[in-house]
This record gives structure tokens, C-alpha cells and sequence, in this order.
């Protein structure tokens, strides 16, 4: 993580997509996916480091146009594919979770529940809904 200080307050911007959370990935291909609606592509990236560092949007407004030019030299990562991850087991909180493998494991159950949940999540949200 990088350590910005923004305003006399520290933030944390990530130095690549292994240092990114399921929700902040969500939040980020949730605006991608408003790229087009956006009138300002400046405005667009203050967005997306609002998302990343968690610093308001009007604090980051107040950035000198040199801050941000460094700012947005640095996530030169968020265009690079997300290299997965080899991880056999992951602690979450005080439980472990294992990866599925072989889709074909499932009990038809787990199916029916794996294809509603796909069908009714946008697609920004489908990997933080069937990731549990």
C-alpha cells in the first residue's frame, strides 16, 4: 500500500490488485461500467480513487493537478488482468473458506441457488455474491 496524506489525513491506495478487497473490486467495475456516462474522464479516475483510498470526492477535488498526475501514474495496475491466486484456503474472520474446484460437485441444490444468484446480480456484483 501506498501512504497518501491528503489534507493533513492518511489514506491507503493500493499498489496492485492483490491488495484489493471483493467489495472495492465490485466498487470499481461498478463505475467502469458507467465509463460511458461520464462527461469528464478526470472526473471519472477522482472516482475511482475515491473508491480505492476512501477519501472523499470533494477532498480529492482539492488535489493540485501535479498530486494527481502522480496519483494516476500510479495506478497504472487497474488496466492489468487480475492474476489469480493459487491459494488453496482463505481465513475470513474466524472461518475458512476452500475454493470450489470441480463445478460438478455440486449438489443441485447449490446449482439452483449458484444460477439465481447469477441471473439476479448485476454484473458488477456477481463475484461478491457467489464467492461465499
Amino acid at each position: 500500500m501506498i501512504v497518501l496524506e491528503i489534507e493533513g489525513r492518511e489514506y491507503n491506495l493500493p499498489e496492485g490488485w492483490s491488495e484489493v478487497n471483493v467489495r472495492t473490486f465490485q466498487e470499481i467495475a461498478r463505475v467502469a461500467g458507467l465509463f460511458p456516462e461520464y462527461k469528464s474522464e478526470v472526473e471519472y479516475v477522482i472516482d475511482l480513487l475515491s473508491i480505492l483510498t476512501g477519501a472523499e470526492k470533494e477532498t480529492l477535488l482539492k488535489m493540485t493537478r501535479k498530486s494527481f498526475d502522480d496519483l494516476t501514474a500510479r495506478l497504472g495496475w487497474i488496466n492489468e488482468d487480475v492474476k489469480p491466486n493459487e491459494k488453496e484456503n482463505w481465513i475470513i474472520g474466524s472461518e475458512e473458506w476452500i475454493p470450489l474446484k470441480d463445478l460438478n460437485t455440486l449438489t443441485m441444490g447449490d446449482s439452483v441457488s449458484l444460477e439465481l444468484m447469477t441471473k439476479e446480480s448485476k454484473d458488477y456484483d456477481v463475484l461478491g455474491n457467489i464467492l461465499p
